[in-house]
């Protein structure tokens, strides 16, 4: 296993996702532009996780293993954009898989993830007028 593949691996285990490339940055940290799974919302006492943008700073030794994070954490700003993107996606009909309606044009869907949390992903894009 190569030693991105085994980053990571070690990100998931944080429900965190690698979306971009790992930089070496400052006094031996790699940054990292990734993807944060983070609840944002709770329907019927059920929470809604969202994927986060997030630059991350990792300190990765010699083997590969993660040994500090910083970074991890989402601002109140963007939390509440993102929530606000969710009843946004909602009341416009764009979420499949909400309320268990399944709406042909949507473009974002609901889906399970390994953990059994209710995730919002991307589904598709459409156009108009073609």
């Amino acid at each position: 296993m190569n030693n991105q593949q085994f980053i990571k691996d070690q990100l998931y285990e944080q429900d965190i996702e690698l979306d971009g490339m790992i930089v070496p940055g400052e006094n031996g940290l790699m940054k990292m532009e990734v993807l944060k799974l983070y609840p944002v919302a709770s329907v019927e006492a059920e929470p809604i996780y969202m994927a986060i943008p997030l630059v991350i700073e990792a300190a990765v030794d010699d083997a590969g293993l993660i040994s500090s994070l910083s970074g991890t954490e989402p601002s109140g700003p963007v939390l509440e954009e993102a929530r606000r993107f969710l009843e946004q996606l909602i009341a416009t009909n764009e979420l499949n898989g909400f309320r268990n309606m399944y709406l042909p044009k949507a473009s974002h869907k609901l889906v399970k993830d390994q953990k059994g949390r209710k995730v919002v992903r991307r589904q598709l894009f459409h156009g108009y007028g073609l």
